[in-house]
């Protein structure tokens, strides 16, 4: 009797997914939706074009517009071992100064790209908004 209480429980478990799995997916969707409409945009500009990206949360655009990581200042160019901060890095120095170092500049609301283009005279090509997601602006750097 024991051994076919665990099989069931076994079997029940098995046939569902997981909670988590679930929660991903409901979760992701209107991520991939952004990331996806994102990635449009990205796919227009040259081929040979940098950009400033913040990509802790989206690098899936990046991905889906097939844009190598060696195009993209993101905040993996801040050199660690400079802490707390790096203003001679990569990183800052384009976050201070974006038009001296990309073609283009992906900017979401509230992240540290968004903060460092605020009151710049960057030309605004694109705004894209997801319901619940940051909107997103892809703006012109140089």
């Amino acid at each position: 009797m024991m051994i076919a209480t665990v099989i069931a429980g076994y079997v029940s478990v098995w046939q569902k997914e997981p909670i988590c799995l679930r929660e991903a997916l409901v979760n992701s969707r209107e991520r991939i939706v952004l990331e996806k409409q994102v990635a449009t945009w990205l796919e227009k500009l040259p081929a040979d074009s940098t950009l400033l990206m913040y990509l802790g949360q989206h690098p899936g655009a990046l991905q889906q517009a097939g844009i190598p990581l060696k195009r993209v200042v993101n905040e993996g160019n801040h050199r660690m071992w400079r802490q707390p901060s790096d203003p001679e890095g990569l990183w800052e120095r384009a976050l201070a100064g974006p038009e001296r170092f990309v073609d283009y500049v992906i900017a979401f609301d509230g992240d540290e790209v968004w903060a460092s283009v605020q009151g710049r005279a960057l030309k605004e090509l694109v705004e894209i908004n997801v319901t619940g997601q940051p909107r997103a602006i892809v703006f012109r750097a140089r």
